[in-house]
């Protein structure tokens, strides 16, 4: 049903994908008409309807958090030494925050023993 909902959101306003949602029915409507129905047939039609499914995830989604797109909207905007600042800054937290090491509980050092042992 949200699928449905997506799609819906996705096709209004929207000229192009409107015509991916006509191709995908067209498709769709010319196999059921086989008696013989093979549905590696309709396979084609199934990225025509994903588009617009995903055009309108992203609407809802810029509605539902109107500052989050404008964030990543800005992040993607910036230049290139601001990005650049922005790519070490997540690898310093990254980094810091989340090692293996630490929350692995000595798994590191049981593989390395086990390496280290004879056979």
């Amino acid at each position: 049903i949200l699928f449905v909902w997506f799609g819906i959101e996705g096709l209004r306003k929207s000229r192009p994908l409107l015509l991916l949602f006509a191709m995908a029915a067209a498709l769709i409507l010319a196999h059921s008409m086989v008696a013989h129905k093979e549905y590696r047939y309709v396979y084609p039609a199934l990225p025509l309807l994903l588009i617009p499914i995903a055009a309108g995830i992203d609407r809802v989604i810029g509605r539902l958090y109107p500052s989050g797109a404008a964030t990543l909207a800005a992040i993607l905007a910036g230049t290139a030494e601001e990005r650049a600042k922005l790519r070490a800054h997540c690898r310093t937290v990254a980094l810091t925050t989340y090692t293996w090491d630490q929350n692995a509980g000595g798994l590191v050092d049981l593989y390395r023993r086990l390496a280290a042992a004879p056979p």
